[in-house]
């Protein structure tokens, strides 16, 4: 076990393991040092691609894991959405195939904003949910029928409020962005189904039974305030959008800071904060 305490960690991915299409130094030999003795699992806030899609990159970085080893915030959502929703159920979706595929997964009807204002108007009308996520793709016409929507009173769930994503050529719009538009607008708030709320690490340790999970992340508001929220451990590594400084302002400290995940492999664990 891990430090003696832990049988599995928990990994965020952008910022932690890999940045873009690239890994962080040091992450995956890292990750593969302990795979023999402890499980490497994964939760992403990211529900753009599908968990396969996820899986393969993780792979094709060299990291040993398995599609049913990894959770996107896609998967949180369909889970929410199973228990107040029946079969069936229309879902306009703003976001990426991963976030369609997965729904359409748990026998939901996934619509698509159209180009005619017209369509768009009875897409409000027919849909019975609003379910949103991080897309490259989204443009006005998605947002615009999804305030439609949401106006109509149909609920709402986004898939995450993650503020920025990291880039290879610097730090992105994520996710809260276009939440915050929708938002100011429709004065509505969404049910928010990952991080920093505990339904995407609750579907993960339930699905692979999970007893002693560490949670690794490089974002006190998403990963580090979801671990709290889901009375797990958490580390925090510096290799994504957090750094040393944010500690001294920040009111959710994880259990651990290190610089990369070459922590990891030290024999004992490092003092806890606080």
């Amino acid at each position: 076990m891990l430090w003696g305490k832990y049988d599995s960690v928990i990994l965020d991915l952008d910022g932690v393991v890999y940045i873009g299409e690239n890994a962080v130094p040091h992450a995956i030999e890292s990750l593969n040092s302990l795979s023999g003795s402890i499980r490497i699992t994964a939760a992403t806030n990211n529900a753009s691609r599908h968990r396969s899609e996820v899986a393969s990159h993780l792979r094709a970085l060299g990291l040993e894991i398995s599609e049913s080893e990894v959770v996107t915030a896609a998967d949180a959502a369909a889970s929410y959405l199973k228990n107040v929703l029946p079969a069936k159920s229309k879902l306009l979706v703003v976001g990426g195939n991963g976030l369609v595929q997965t729904l359409e997964e748990h026998d939901f009807t996934t619509l698509r904003a159209a180009r005619t204002h017209e369509e768009n108007a009875e897409i409000a009308d027919v849909c019975d949910a609003v379910v949103e996520g991080h897309g490259t793709d989204t443009c006005w016409w998605d947002i615009t029928t999804a305030i439609w929507a949401i106006s109509r009173g149909k609920p709402w769930i986004a898939t995450n409020r993650d503020l920025s994503v990291p880039l290879p050529f610097g730090t992105s719009i994520g996710n809260g962005g276009f939440v915050s538009m929708i938002e100011n607008f429709t004065k509505i708030q969404p049910v928010v189904t990952g991080k920093p709320e505990k339904n995407l690490f609750a579907t993960l340790i339930e699905r692979l039974g999970l007893l002693s999970p560490l949670v690794i992340g490089d974002s006190f508001q998403t990963d580090i305030a979801g671990a709290r929220n889901a009375g797990l451990d958490s580390l925090l590594v510096l290799t994504g959008v957090s750094n040393r400084q944010m500690l001294e302002s920040s009111e959710t400290l994880p259990t651990y800071v290190a610089e990369d995940l070459r922590i990891l492999l030290q024999e004992h664990a490092p003092e806890e904060l606080g």
